[in-house]
């Protein structure tokens, strides 16, 4: 999954919900440049918990969905999350529950500072592509929001509550009276500069797939948003998934506890996997207001070019990104790296 992704709105960071300080008993978090060997480093934590059986989350960064932002093991209350820009995170309980690592004690700075010219050259034409991408991304994303808030008018609310008072009856034989659960804020999609990335299909894989087949998308929303409310309110944790072009709206919620999910289906990069169970929410529109709504444009085609030059823009800043990481990995010594590495994970399997 990812713990932070591109938005139209500016970038989402959930990464203090990789694993809150109730839950923790040990969190590392990683400081230091990039090309600095961060991601090698949560991969081998990951690889090592892998190797003895430990079930684990892996976040995968949106800027590079080969590389890893953090790693959690629930069982053992061990997390390790890249703490950098653009999602910064420090320690809330210092050397007793969380450590810093800085990776930038590893660098040999006379290998570097012949470079700062160009480093600095390449970080101002990284910043203007960055910048013009989000831009675009901020008006694909207002076409989204638009042409949703649009179908708010043909809503039959009626209808949902009925829908969403039959599905309350799941939570009866799991629900813990007098607790209240826990909703963990993830993404299972990001916008990428190889593309919209999504980890969907492993994340719900092992669960019982509801798929919420609602091309408005505002009923769907809706649904979920009450589903996981009640869950909450009756002791059941969740683990809700925000949709990357409209971040305050779900698409997917998973009931760890339960093993089911429900997913949204339809609409742009909508759920396309396997589904056990198919809930239209046709009827919960009035079809003579939805027509209303609609506009004239090709919408879709307008959403799609927004979004591809967005890509388009992320990948010329994700190359000059790999310069600088070049220049960074050139001076690194990976020996005390791999030194400290394994120092860590016998200290973490211990």
């Amino acid at each position: 999954m990812f713990a932070g992704a591109t938005a139209p709105n500016g970038f989402v960071n959930y990464f203090n919900c990789i694993m809150p300080l109730d839950n923790a008993k040990k969190r590392y978090f990683l400081k230091g440049s990039s090309g600095s060997g961060k991601s090698t480093f949560i991969k081998k934590i990951a690889a090592a918990f892998e190797s003895t059986g430990y079930g684990m989350d892996l976040f995968h960064c949106s800027n590079d969905a080969g590389s890893l932002d953090g790693v959690s093991i629930k069982e053992k209350g061990i997390c390790v999350i890249d703490g950098t820009a653009p999602h910064v995170c420090d320690p809330e309980l210092p050397a007793v529950i969380d450590k810093i690592i800085d990776f930038a004690v590893f660098i040999d700075e006379s290998k570097v500072s012949g470079y700062t010219d160009e480093i600095q050259s390449l970080l101002r034409r990284k910043k203007l592509l960055t910048e013009k991408g989000r831009g675009f991304l901020a008006a694909a994303g207002k076409v989204y929001t638009a042409e949703r808030i649009s179908s708010e008018a043909a809503l039959k609310r009626a209808s949902i509550q009925e829908m969403t008072r039959e599905w309350f009856k799941v939570f009866d034989s799991v629900g813990k009276p007098g607790y209240s659960g826990m909703d963990r804020k993830m993404f299972l999609k990001a916008v990428t500069p190889d593309g919209v990335v999504s980890f969907a299909d492993e994340a719900l894989s092992g669960c019982m797939v509801c798929s919420l087949y609602d091309e408005a998308g505002t009923a769907a929303y809706v649904f979920l948003s009450k589903l996981r409310d009640e869950a909450n309110a009756r002791g059941i944790d969740t683990e809700s998934f925000s949709n990357p072009f409209e971040p305050n709206a779900l698409e997917y919620l998973l009931l760890p506890e339960m093993k089911t999910a429900f997913a949204a289906t339809g609409g742009y990069h909508g759920y396309s996997g396997r589904a056990d169970e198919i809930i239209d929410f046709g009827a919960c529109y009035d079809s003579e207001t939805l027509g209303y709504t609609k506009s004239g444009m090709d919408i879709g085609g307008l959403f799609g070019s927004l979004l591809d030059e967005s890509i388009g823009l992320m990948k010329e800043s994700r190359t000059l990104h790999a310069r600088i990481e070049e220049i960074y990995i050139n001076a690194i010594d990976f020996k005390k790296i791999n030194e400290l590495t394994d120092r860590i994970i016998c200290e973490l399997l211990s």
